[in-house]
């Protein structure tokens, strides 16, 4: 009987039922903004019929909190990794294969790889344009200093 009168007190304290109100306020609130509207409507309905069953507002406002977060991140759980060692083999396809040219040859025009969303791949070219960049600016600050010690040794 001492486990029943502590989860009594518990359930009927005042600061469990805040806290809980807080957390499904502002849970509710949350998938509101992020525009997760079935979650909502799936707590309200959790909600009323929990209500149904029991006049304790910690239980009413706790199990459509719990019941709706698991649904949620269940269904929101996914495996990130695209690629992988063992997902490096690529399924041959008949008709990649009738636009590849049959010449072997190196200067064919290369077949753009796709990254895993779908975008084409580019090489990466020669920082040349920012090597030049910053060979222009040491150019320039070359002169400034230059014209610098050429005014000063003047005077």
């Amino acid at each position: 009987m001492k486990i029943n009168s502590a989860i009594s007190k518990f359930l009927t304290n005042k600061w469990v039922l805040n806290i809980v109100s807080f957390l499904a306020l502002f849970n509710v609130i949350g998938y509101a903004v992020i525009g997760n509207l079935n979650a909502v409507v799936i707590f309200i309905i959790i909600g009323i019929l929990v209500r149904y069953f029991s006049k304790n507002m910690t239980i009413v406002l706790g199990v459509p909190l719990i019941i709706v977060n698991l649904l949620v991140s269940y269904g929101s759980i996914k495996e990130g990794m695209e690629n992988s060692a063992e997902n490096n083999t690529k399924p041959h396809d008949s008709k990649e294969n009738e636009n590849k040219p049959s010449n072997n040859n190196m200067n064919a025009k290369e077949e753009t790889k796709k990254t895993g969303q779908g975008l084409p791949m580019s090489k990466i070219e020669n920082a040349s344009s920012q090597n030049n960049a910053a060979q222009s600016t040491g150019e320039v600050m070359k002169s400034i200093m230059l014209l610098l010690l050429k005014k000063h040794m003047t005077i």
